[in-house]
């Protein structure tokens, strides 16, 4: 597509109402309006503009686009496949999966990582707060926003999100900082996938096509709920589609047994008394056996993003160790996650940033 910029200087819309020259939005609705609205014609330009149409292209193609490219704004929401592969394209980007069933603490796991990281008062403690381009994303979820728009749950990855859509599947990010004297910064680009997803994918496994680019991940969450676990009537349903999904992940998904797997019990306050270091909730080793079993490396952390009895359990307990899980010494961009098994062996680094495409996630 041509740059707005350029687009400007050296073409004009048929339609006199259209400020699509000016704007960048066209007034049909075609998202390729160069190629398929009818009324825009690249090739019809004015005297003045034909004069020095060379020279507006050669200048107004911004550094980092190619000649035809269109200029990319942050959305300050989740971010689409075509957001994400810009990103990857410039640094590497850790990619983590938050994975498990509806209301299992997913999203207040990422609003408490968000809350906690610009925090002055309970900060975390080895990384500091570095940047996000998901800022009014994380703003949207601290504030409870947990609504599909109208109710649907959309049925794919986005690929793009604008300042006028409403919520979508996606991947936040947050940029962090180590604390320590080397200030290694870290790239998060951590998920937001409807819970149905992945219990479909327990029931169906021919709906994993969508959550294919899990296998890129640098680190698996799977979520269990502490609630659940604690109750005898529910512990076992939830134990066991646990363990279905983790082969499923491996299975169908093609999870590198090198990921990172970590297991986060979230909810954890609701056992109400402190979380000493031999801690362990009913089930929960059943889940790490199955994990072992499929040649996965478990962790089990346990958490609570907003606890109810902060006196006892504070907010944000374990969400950092999770974190760390993925991000220790030894899980870098070189030796994360197994590339060549996905890849084959690359003739360029570029390797390390898999292309997030459509095609991979429809």
């Amino acid at each position: 597509m041509i740059d707005q910029v350029t687009m400007s200087a050296t073409a004009k819309c048929q339609n006199a109402d259209c400020t699509v020259v000016d704007s960048g939005v066209c007034l049909e609705g075609h998202e390729r309006y160069t190629v398929d609205c009818p009324f825009f014609r690249p090739d019809i330009v004015d005297a003045a503009s034909e004069v020095r149409s060379d020279m507006a292209v050669e200048r107004s193609v911004p550094a980092g686009l190619e000649q035809g490219e269109q200029r990319l704004f942050w959305s300050g929401l989740e971010l689409g496949a075509e957001e994400v592969d810009s990103i990857m394209k410039a640094r590497y980007g850790h990619v983590i999966g938050l994975v498990g069933p509806t209301g299992v603490g997913k999203t207040c796991y990422l609003s408490s990582l968000y809350l906690k990281a610009g925090s002055v008062t309970e900060p975390l403690s080895a990384y500091r707060f570095a940047g996000s381009l998901s800022l009014q994303g994380f703003e949207d979820r601290a504030r409870g926003a947990r609504t599909w728009s109208g109710g649907q749950i959309p049925q794919k990855l986005s690929e793009r999100t604008l300042h006028q859509d409403p919520r979508q599947p996606g991947l936040m990010h947050i940029q962090v900082a180590e604390i320590d004297p080397s200030g290694s910064q870290y790239d998060l680009l951590m998920t937001d996938l409807p819970g149905e997803w992945f219990e479909r994918l327990v029931d169906d496994a021919s709906s994993a096509d969508r959550l294919r680019f899990l296998a890129r991940a640098d680190g698996i969450f799977l979520f269990l709920d502490a609630e659940h676990l604690l109750e005898p009537d529910k512990r076992n349903d939830e134990v066991h589609r646990a363990e279905l999904l983790t082969l499923r992940l491996v299975e169908t998904l093609h999870v590198a047994p090198s990921t990172p797997f970590v297991i986060v019990v979230a909810k954890t306050d609701a056992v109400e008394k402190p979380i000493e270091a031999e801690f362990s909730l009913p089930g929960v080793d059943r889940v790490c056996m199955r994990a072992v079993e499929a040649g996965l490396r478990p962790k089990v952390e346990y958490t609570a993003s907003f606890s109810r009895c902060p006196g006892v359990i504070p907010s944000g307990h374990g969400v950092e160790d999770a974190l760390r899980a993925v991000l220790a010494p030894g899980m870098n961009a070189e030796t994360s996650i197994g590339r060549e098994r996905l890849l084959g062996p690359a003739p360029t680094p570029e390797r390390h940033y898999e292309r997030f495409s459509g095609r991979d996630i429809e």
